[in-house]
């Protein structure tokens, strides 16, 4: 009796664990609630000032209804940020001295970075 109760028990742990994973809307929630946590977590650790935003766009994000994104479709979103990033450096040590021209140069580089990522050039 106490090896069928067993047996039983392994069974509905394995099966619930099978339904966590399994279930689109269970597995949203726990994204939205770890993303967001970590979010804060990770923005008060770093006693950034503005920390109150970083979990205010995370859960915004995070609540958005979109398909899971492919590897590929991931790892051009960060080629993309980082380059953006990275325009954004050069920009700021040469233009900041001049900030009319500066926040236009520095939008319509990055409105054509982002449109060029947004058709796959």
């Amino acid at each position: 009796m106490s090896t069928k109760m067993k047996d039983l028990s392994a069974n509905t742990g394995c099966n619930i664990s099978r339904r966590i994973f399994t279930d689109v809307t269970t597995m949203r929630v726990l994204r939205f609630a770890f993303g967001v946590t970590l979010s804060c977590g990770l923005a008060y650790g770093i006693n950034w000032p503005l920390a109150f935003l970083m979990p205010v766009f995370t859960a915004m994000i995070l609540a958005m209804p979109l398909p899971k994104p492919s590897v590929k479709a991931s790892i051009n979103n960060m080629m993309s940020t980082l380059k953006a990033f990275a325009i954004g450096l050069v920009f700021s040590l040469f233009f900041l001295q001049y900030p009319i021209v500066y926040l236009i140069a520095l939008a319509l580089v990055l409105f054509h970075l982002y449109y060029l990522s947004l058709i796959h050039i």
